[in-house]
């Protein structure tokens, strides 16, 4: 749930799916990538429709209603976010307040929002996320079972305490001595820049 770009790092998540294929043949989950094609997409979109493993387990979808979306997340065995950059994670937000367990990039952003409850992974390495992603498609996962259980005390952030952090940097700023500089009105005019004549003008040509 998150636009197709190359910050969100889903060439990882296509190396994995091969492996997975690779090791799991027919038993292999699908992927499912939702999001709108951004920037640097072409390598994502050239790299499923080329690889005939890919193209048979991996579904793009650019737009769904909400009503897809949430069924969608509802039959997922996980989100996952291997994002190299976040601003504020709303997707994993979402996900987690709809139930679904989480795996994500290591980020302060994303840990800030969803707290204890995901399973934060390194961005850079393949084979953890190989092994989590295993672990989670696999029928009675403990680590799954494990995040399911933290799911039920997690709680959004609220505007409340967004204001408890953000307002006391509000007041100070307002508080803090300003300096106003103004340009003296006894200033010298500025010079006019002289007009060339009609001989230099044809000779020079235009600035």
């Amino acid at each position: 749930m998150a636009t197709i770009e190359s910050r969100k790092n889903h060439l990882l998540l296509l190396d994995v799916w091969e492996r997975l294929a690779a090791d799991w043949g027919s038993s292999t989950p699908r992927l499912v990538i939702v999001g709108r094609r951004g920037w640097m997409s072409e390598k994502v979109v050239e790299r499923i429709a080329g690889s005939s493993v890919l193209s048979r387990i991996v579904d793009e979808h650019n737009t769904l209603p909400d009503i897809a979306l949430a069924r969608l997340l509802g039959g997922a065995r996980a989100a996952l976010y291997p994002s190299f950059a976040e601003g504020y994670g709303l997707p994993v937000a979402e996900a987690l307040a709809l139930g679904v367990p989480v795996i994500c990039s290591d980020l302060a952003e994303l840990r800030e929002v969803a707290q204890h409850v995901p399973e934060y992974l390194d961005p850079r390495d393949p084979q953890v996320w190989y092994d989590m992603i295993a672990d989670y498609a696999s029928e009675g996962s403990t680590r799954r079972e494990q995040q399911m259980m933290r799911l039920p005390n997690w709680a959004p952030s609220t505007w409340e305490q967004h204001f408890r952090i953000v307002q006391p940097v509000i007041d100070e700023t307002a508080s803090a001595p300003t300096m106003v500089i103004r340009r003296d009105a006894a200033a010298p005019p500025r010079r006019a820049r002289p007009r060339p004549n009609a001989q230099s003008k044809s000779a020079t040509g235009r600035f």
